[in-house]
């Protein structure tokens, strides 16, 4: 009986253990992916800043084809960053819900209408002008991205809604029938499920 109360010591103290080592070890997973952020962020305004509103939802993988059966979703938050005393978000920065991962980044210029995004995951920059052209530019108040990004979780959640992807560009998509030989097609780019660009194809059919 002694010996199995010694054993059943040990085992509950392994346990504790091995709790408090994956515990340690997710917390600084989580440190060092808020410091990569962080690094971001200061390099990218050269200033102080501050987080403001944050919003949790589901974005679209944006590796998922999009003629796979099945949609699988990322839970996410997307959060304001204010910079020094101004008192509307100049950016926003999208993280892992569940691991803090630094998943994309958007600046909105709103005096020269220029959008910088950021994907870590390429280490990838996009710059688009004159954004003041955009049809959401008007519809979300000069691109708040906290009121479009609760929009496209509520469009995304209806099933019915075209399966816009959160960002990268969509596959090349057939339009029209085949005139002598040739088929249109177009893909189109989105940056945090804000569709910013669109192209034309033609290819042999």
């Amino acid at each position: 009986m002694k010996k199995l109360f010694q054993k059943s010591i040990l085992l509950l103290f392994s346990t504790s253990l091995v709790l408090t080592s994956c515990n340690e070890e997710n917390s600084e997973q989580n440190l060092n992916a808020k410091s990569k952020a962080d690094l971001y962020l200061k390099s990218f305004y050269k200033t102080n800043y501050h987080l403001g509103k944050s919003v949790e939802g589901r974005m679209l993988n944006s590796n998922i084809s999009d003629n796979a059966r099945t949609i699988e979703f990322e839970d996410v938050v997307l959060e304001e960053i204010f910079i020094g005393d101004e008192e509307r978000a100049r950016g926003y920065i999208v993280t892992d819900k569940a691991t803090d991962e630094f998943l994309y980044f958007v600046d909105v210029d709103r005096i020269n209408f220029k959008l910088t995004a950021y994907d870590p995951s390429v280490n990838e920059t996009i710059i688009k002008e004159n954004i003041h052209l955009l049809q959401e530019w008007a519809e979300s108040n000069k691109l708040d991205f906290v009121k479009l990004f609760e929009e496209y979780n509520q469009a995304m959640s209806t099933g019915n809604q075209e399966r816009r992807r959160f960002w990268g560009w969509t596959e090349w998509t057939k339009v029209g029938g085949c005139d002598e030989g040739w088929q249109t097609v177009i893909r189109k780019h989105y940056i945090l499920g804000v569709r910013d660009d669109i192209e034309y194809n033609e290819v042999r059919c």
